[in-house]
């Protein structure tokens, strides 16, 4: 995917949109949705205690937790088909 080239000279902008075309080429979406309250809570706990810097990292670092776990696998996704 080719981006057009933005007019902003700002820097801080140039290495956002630099991260983004990065992120996208390794497979990436960018995806926004509602969080319920008791779901904002437990994220900012979460990531507290991680010592992450964002909601988003910190819902990375949980989906992949599931994933990388055996037992919260089993339980949170469905048995691959076979």
């Amino acid at each position: 995917m080719v981006m057009a080239q933005s007019e902003s000279t700002n820097p801080k902008a140039a290495f956002a949109r630099r991260t983004a075309q990065e992120r996208r080429g390794k497979g990436w979406i960018r995806n926004s949705f509602w969080l319920a309250p008791t779901s904002i809570t437990v994220l900012d706990r979460v990531r507290d205690r991680m010592g992450l810097t964002s909601r988003e990292a910190t819902v990375n670092a949980i989906l992949e937790r599931i994933d990388d776990d055996m037992f919260l696998r089993q339980e949170v996704l469905p048995a691959p088909e076979r």
